[in-house]
């Protein structure tokens, strides 16, 4: 007989964070990349709240010798993030039950290679600081500079993750009054993975770590190396390296649309296998030529 209890108890709270979320067009060349978080378990650094809670999970369960354990939902929180999980304990007269557990690590700010961190305290720069010298959480906003202009600051986003058998199947990242819900779901054909917010709804089919195809309506044809040549839409258009056939635009435009929302680079899995075929979607239609 299998039973299940919860063990433990810890608030949750909303992320001061820059992962995730892609809402507008691409920055201008000359604009400072923002701040993004990165969360720290297992004695490193994560950019993907969920990759740190698995492997701080992992730490947990090797240390403790749990078995068969589940990772079941991820927060992020005010200072870094909060995760559940769930493991086999075997009790006296051979049956066994499911025990729920509640933790959690820090998190940190970091910017790109080439730029710094800076904060505004009443009014005034603060900075340069080093990457991950700075706290999530904390009272002044943060933002990445190299000599030009200083980027957006870091956006408060509130990020949830809730997995079915150990696998991510329901990311939420809420902006403000905007939320993004992904939804991840194995199928025969690959895992589907569709996209929900007040801008719209795209799908995308990924096989082999690759989006082959996206909104139903277009493939996707990649080189042997893995680059992204060309997008062949159902009606016979297509944008590929040598040029384009779309003369009303339309292939275009739902490109476009279908990537306006992505989810950032350091996501892991299937939606790390979007991030990277919108970036090279975005590439192809900005300059198709090689």
């Amino acid at each position: 007989m299998t039973k299940q209890r919860t063990v433990g108890a810890r608030s949750m709270a909303r992320l001061t964070a820059c992962t995730f979320l892609a809402i507008s067009p691409l920055a201008q060349a000359d604009d400072a990349p923002p701040p993004f978080a990165e969360y720290r378990a297992a004695g490193q650094y994560y950019r993907d709240p969920a990759e740190a809670s698995m492997r701080a999970m992992w730490q947990d369960c090797d240390n403790s010798g749990y078995l068969q354990c589940q990772l079941l939902v991820v927060r992020t929180t005010d200072s870094g993030y909060d995760y559940i999980y769930q493991y086999l304990h075997d009790r006296p007269g051979g049956d066994a039950e499911w025990m729920r557990f509640e933790d959690g690590g820090p998190g940190v700010y970091s910017c790109p290679a080439g730029f710094s961190l800076y904060q505004i305290a009443f009014g005034m720069p603060l900075g340069p600081y080093a990457n991950r010298s700075i706290d999530l959480g904390g009272p002044f906003p943060v933002y990445c500079q190299a000599g030009g202009y200083p980027s957006a600051r870091a956006p408060r986003l509130a990020i949830v993750d809730t997995f079915d058998k150990g696998e991510l199947a329901v990311r939420e990242v809420t902006e403000g009054e905007q939320t993004v819900r992904w939804t991840v779901t194995p199928e025969a054909d690959g895992r589907h993975v569709r996209a929900t917010s007040t801008l719209g709804t795209s799908s995308f089919v990924v096989s082999d770590d690759r989006v082959v195809i996206l909104d139903d309506a277009v493939t996707l044809v990649y080189a042997a190396d893995g680059t992204l040549q060309a997008a062949r839409g159902a009606d016979g258009t297509s944008i590929d390296r040598q040029g384009r056939y779309d003369p009303e635009g339309r292939l275009d435009s739902l490109l476009r649309r279908a990537t306006q929302t992505l989810p950032a680079s350091s996501s892991t899995g299937a939606l790390g296998a979007v991030t990277r075929a919108g970036e090279s979607i975005r590439a192809l239609l900005d300059d198709p030529a090689p």
